[in-house]
């Protein structure tokens, strides 16, 4: 989606180590939980099972106490609920919540701390004074066993119930650790991660900004190849494929560059022997012929010349060290050169500069090029009569160059495509020219170190030039 966020890979590892830690740390943890509450459950229900023991053997062996007096003092002795049931599962007796169940409310206690409650079969054996169980956790289970023979008439089974959770305040103190585990877990990893990514994406970062710059026209850029893995044999492609490429380029170049100079010569053999036969010529047919041969052969001289300057400033061995250049002396050099031509078109040429020199670094000649080519382009598309005008100035920290004309303007859509070598925008096609002037322009521009842009305009065109400002300005 347009507009939206790209999220690197460093983001997206250091998460996948965390995500993966957390459905780990989800996964064990679960099956901790588990594990733990299944052998819980068999120790509340061992517990309960011994209880309903010792519950039947006490009512089988009770003489003269009560039977609700026999359970409470079952209950008391095994921390449980016990009840006497009948043989439908009526309950005839109940002990009662344990947790209401002190030594004291059972009969006369004994000093604190000697001993449990005496046999079952006598209620007024003496007990303990137990402190009451009232925050105990207790667990749900139940179980019902058959009573002994000897037991009090119509008590047929026993149910124990309400027996003390043996994990209950254990799971909870596991899963409050399993959360800060969790959460540990989730940390490390993502640190690790991070780390992790840091050294993967680094090289291929350096990649990346290795095929931007080739990109951007730095055919002579190479990437950093650092060991043998699969981002070393990527480097390694892609230094291979960069010296493929270059070659390529410069070969290219070089044909470009021979053939246009080659041309030069019977070029210009030719519009001699044209111009002899038109001075020659008596037939007015002749001369109209002989005018549209000279046209032709001026075209491709220019086509010729165009594609010789843009070999120069693209050849890769073509950098020449920059130097301080005085736009405003360059401008009104430049201006000066083309004058003759907006006079010869009936146009009014101006040249605005400030009084302060603007000074940048870059090479001089390429420099004028650029401009020569900006004021020429605007001079070849305004109307006789109207208006071409030059500037120089300085702006947010770069030194601007523009030019404005009174011709019929460049469309939005074309704004890019203007650059491009050889293209004429619609309605261009009659006018001279050979569609590689402004791609002179910016092939210069940046030979120098800038940019080149067609600016908003209120009516005709405005092209701008911009480079870095040298400290050398005022």
């Amino acid at each position: 989606m347009h507009g939206a966020r790209p999220r690197s890979l460093r983001r997206r590892l250091t998460l996948t180590y965390a995500v993966i830690a957390l459905l780990t740390a989800v996964v064990l943890g679960g099956i901790l939980v588990v594990v733990l509450e299944a052998h819980f459950s068999s120790v509340d229900e061992a517990n309960l099972r011994g209880a309903a023991q010792r519950a039947a053997r006490n009512l089988g062996a009770a003489r003269s106490s009560s039977l609700e007096q026999v359970l409470r003092l079952t209950a008391y002795g095994t921390n449980t609920r016990v009840q006497a049931l009948g043989a439908a599962r009526e309950v005839i007796a109940d002990s009662g919540s344990p947790q209401q169940i002190t030594g004291a409310s059972l009969g006369a206690p004994s000093p604190a701390g000697q001993g449990q409650p005496a046999a079952a079969g006598d209620a007024t054996a003496p007990v303990s004074a137990a402190p009451p169980r009232m925050d105990e956790t207790r667990s749900a289970k139940v179980y019902v066993r058959a009573a002994l023979p000897g037991s009090p008439a119509g008590v047929a089974f026993i149910r124990v119930s309400e027996g003390p959770s043996s994990g209950g305040s254990l799971m909870g103190s596991v899963i409050v650790a399993l959360a800060v585990a969790a959460v540990a877990a989730v940390v490390a990893a993502a640190l690790a991660g991070l780390w992790i990514s840091s050294r993967i994406a680094r090289p291929l970062t350096l990649l990346a900004a290795a095929s931007d710059r080739m990109a951007g026209g730095d055919l002579g850029t190479r990437a950093e190849v650092a060991g043998d893995d699969e981002i070393g044999r990527l480097a390694r492609s892609f230094n291979q494929m960069a010296t493929q490429v270059e070659a390529t380029v410069t070969a290219l170049q070089r044909f470009v560059s021979d053939a246009a100079h080659q041309l030069g010569t019977p070029l210009t053999a030719l519009r001699t022997d044209l111009e002899l036969l038109q001075d020659t010529a008596g037939d007015e047919g002749d001369k109209r012929r002989l005018d549209r041969a000279l046209a032709q052969e001026q075209r491709l001289e220019d086509l010729g010349r165009g594609l010789l300057q843009l070999s120069r400033l693209e050849s890769p061995d073509a950098s020449r060290p920059g130097r301080p250049v005085d736009l405003a002396g360059l401008l009104e050099a430049a201006a000066d050169a083309v004058s003759s031509r907006a006079e010869q078109a009936g146009l009014d040429l101006e040249v605005a500069v400030p009084d302060a020199p603007v000074v940048v670094i870059a090479d001089p000649e390429r420099l004028r090029t650029a401009v020569e080519n900006l004021v020429d382009n605007a001079i070849k598309f305004t109307p006789p009569g109207g208006h071409v005008t030059c500037g120089v100035g300085a702006e947010n920290g770069s030194a601007l160059i523009w030019v404005c004309d009174d011709g019929p303007g460049i469309s939005a859509a074309d704004t890019e495509r203007v650059f491009q070598r050889f293209y004429r925008a619609p309605g261009t096609a009659g006018r001279p020219g050979s569609g590689l002037g402004l791609a002179i322009v910016l092939a210069a521009a940046k030979a120098s170190g800038g940019s080149v842009r067609v600016a908003p305009a209120d009516a005709g065109t405005r092209m701008e030039i911009r480079l870095p400002l040298s400290p050398l300005s005022a």
